[in-house]
């Protein structure tokens, strides 16, 4: 596969974004959860036992770096066939083998299936885990952090965007690499 084939297929399938707004700097990410993504057994609200009906649900991971302290918010929309999903903020890592391990926080449904809200103001979601208290998502500054988006069952594909607000926020640096180095073969690519 050439070079700029795998460069479409990345840009294609993940898309990053930074930008200002009132309450600092945004993260979006976009993608597809589908049946050829690795699979791991989700938890359960309260987080501290894993689920039995999400017992091989795709899942696709992002990272970001919070700067600095202050309230921030991940949203995530879901949109085609993803009807119902599932969204897990874990501190520093994720492990699919291990899923209850270094996990922050979780909901499954924000205003409905459709979203998923850190944290969730409404009486809709189940929001769980020792990073949520009320209305505030606390964020440890500097801290490395892991978006875990996934399904409520297995059989759960589909389209979703994640938001992150709040602080200063960075894309984990191997991330932010990966897309700068593909978006310049890509624009390479097109002048030639």
């Amino acid at each position: 596969m050439s070079r700029s084939i795998i460069t479409a297929a990345l840009l294609s399938t993940l898309t990053l974004a930074s930008s200002a707004h009132a309450g600092g700097f945004a993260l979006e990410f976009a993608g597809s959860l589908t049946n050829t993504d690795p699979v791991f057994n989700r938890p359960a609200a309260p987080g501290d036992a894993l689920s039995g009906t999400g017992t091989a649900v795709a899942y696709d991971t992002y990272q970001f770096i919070a700067n600095p302290s202050g309230p921030y918010v991940v949203q995530a929309n879901y949109s085609g066939t993803l009807t119902d999903g599932y969204l897990l903020l874990y501190r520093p890592s994720f492990n699919p083998a291990s899923s209850l391990v270094n996990l922050q926080a979780g909901n499954d449904d924000g205003s409905g299936f459709s979203d998923s809200v850190l944290p969730d103001a409404s009486s809709a979601g189940a929001d769980f885990g020792p990073e949520t208290a009320g209305t505030t998502l606390n964020l440890t500054p500097g801290g490395l952090y892991t978006i875990v988006v996934t399904g409520f069952n297995n059989q759960n594909f589909g389209d979703y965007t994640i938001g992150v607000t709040g602080g200063s926020l960075v894309p984990e640096p191997t991330t932010l690499a990966v897309l700068s180095g593909a978006a310049i073969l890509l624009l390479k690519r097109r002048k030639a």
